[in-house]
């Protein structure tokens, strides 16, 4: 017989040894069952956020309808007057009272992978034009045990529970020969120990990749994720779970080929788990300490209340300051006493954010510094790799919520440019009423021109993209354990 029909003939016999070995099917039923119970509770968590989403956008058109309803009553001529904070149709006590907008991160088609940072972090903020820096900071009340411990979740079986069966399964399936005694017959045979460990990884690896693979995307359908309506995606998922696999299978094979028996390899594979899983990330978390130390929440509130004390003690002479920007030399008649509260709000807003510009570059730089700490540590540890490219595909991760809160923050720029020269422009030349005897002001109607939020996403092709550049890393270190690993089986340690 040729040497390539016994090599057949071998990979042959394992595959067929690896389909029989129960403990394969016990694997594969256990990371199905509880992926998709963790793809579940994701999917019930965004399902009820989304639904929020569409309340807050109903609750929104309810109360522009009542605000025309308002406009309406308030542009018929009446003998009882309406102050400015109940006219909807004066541009000052619309901007400060009755604007409405809000901005949401709508979940992506996958989103049951990972719940990521999606029960943490808000997925709809309110936007004032008086907020600094941004939406209003918006706060869901649960027990802090159940925010530390987490939602259980589908990224969660892939990223921790995952190793630890293709352990346990190279560790039984690999190390059986050894631990019966009986690899001195297979050791009689005319096959090396390279050929033999090389063929009895490759049979684990077209069975355990593949089916890990099958078994992720039954969980997603079970969660009713499309998984048919952008195969891209639903590919970069299977390829990222297929390559995890296979590194951890070709560390169990570098620990079988080198000795070890079943206890032995499943304690490595552990020990290695546990380094990457918590060792690697907190020094990550270590680093970021010492490169750049985290904002002082205590000295930034300080700062904050110090400034806005300062502002208001002489916000007569901040809004007189503020109006000469504005409005030019015709500032110096104007008494900035005899303004109302929104107009001064205005310009008190701008101050404040001018003075508190360097706080918020100091936490801009700390978020960057952050980011580019954790990129590196992906590519130190498959574990945080891989939850991050769960994250990014499910649209729960931190990259897409820095961007969400950018683009919060160019929205609230957006309104201010769009309502504040409204609200100056009385002060600027007041005009006369557009209605004799009618208590509205009627300087402001347009509700329906009133900018609205829009998230410029990712496309499904950079995340899918992002997604295979790690699968790729992945395989790369895979291939280079495995070839160590089975390089260095060059005895069939019988002794051991």
């Amino acid at each position: 017989m040729t040497s390539a029909a016994t090599v057949w003939m071998l990979l042959g016999y394992e595959w067929r040894r690896v389909l029989r070995a129960p403990i394969v099917w016990m694997a594969l039923g256990l990371l199905l069952t509880a992926g998709a119970a963790g793809a579940l509770n994701a999917a019930r968590l965004h399902a009820n956020q989304t639904a929020d989403i569409a309340r807050m956008a109903e609750q929104e058109g309810t109360w522009y309808a009542d605000v025309r309803v308002r406009a309406a009553r308030y542009a018929q001529p009446s003998s009882t007057p309406v102050p400015y904070w109940q006219d909807p149709t004066g541009a000052s006590g619309f901007s400060r009272y009755y604007l409405r907008r809000f901005a949401a991160k709508p979940h992506l088609p996958l989103s049951m992978l990972a719940v990521g940072q999606s029960d943490l972090q808000p997925f709809a903020v309110p936007l004032r034009l008086e907020t600094l820096f941004g939406g209003d900071r918006v706060y869901d009340y649960q027990p802090p045990r159940a925010l530390a411990t987490g939602l259980f979740d589908f990224s969660f079986v892939l990223v921790f529970v995952l190793p630890l069966c293709i352990g346990v399964v190279v560790a039984v399936v690999g190390a059986h020969e050894r631990d019966q005694d009986v690899l001195s017959l297979v050791a009689a045979q005319p096959l090396t120990p390279r050929r033999w460990w090389s063929a009895r990884l490759i049979a684990l690896a077209l069975v355990l990749a593949p089916g890990v693979a099958v078994v992720t995307v039954i969980a997603l359908v079970v969660a009713g994720a499309p998984v048919l309506g952008d195969g891209r995606e639903t590919l970069a998922v299977a390829a990222l779970v297929a390559a995890h696999t296979l590194l951890w299978l070709a560390l169990g094979g570098a620990c079988l080929a080198r000795g070890q028996g079943a206890i032995a390899t499943a304690s490595v594979i552990t020990g290695v788990w546990l380094c990457l899983t918590a060792g690697v990330p907190l020094a990550g978390s270590l680093a970021v300490r010492l490169v750049a130390g985290p904002p002082t929440a205590v000295a930034d509130v300080n700062e904050l209340r110090r400034t806005t004390d300062d502002v208001q003690s002489g916000a007569d002479a901040v809004v007189a300051r503020r109006l000469v920007a504005h409005l030019g030399p015709t500032a110096a008649s104007i008494d900035p006493g005899s303004l109302d509260y929104s107009t001064r709000l205005v310009l008190i807003t701008e101050e404040l954010e001018e003075r508190l510009a360097s706080q918020e570059r100091r936490r801009q730089a700390y978020a960057r510094t952050s980011a580019g700490i954790a990129a590196i540590v992906g590519w130190l540890s498959p574990q945080v790799a891989v939850q991050t490219a769960l994250a990014d595909l499910a649209g729960t991760g931190t990259s897409r919520h820095q961007r969400f809160l950018s683009a919060v923050r160019d929205f609230q720029l957006e309104l201010r440019t769009f309502m504040n020269p409204r609200v100056l422009a009385p002060v600027r030349s007041p005009v006369r009423p557009a209605c004799n005897g009618c208590p509205g002001r009627l300087t402001f109607t347009d509700y329906d021109a009133i900018p609205r939020f829009t998230l410029q996403d990712v496309s499904a092709d950079a995340r899918s993209a992002a997604a295979l550049v790690t699968a790729a890393w992945l395989g790369v270190l895979a291939l280079v354990v495995a070839t160590w690993g089975i390089g260095g089986g060059t005895s069939w340690h019988l002794g051991s």
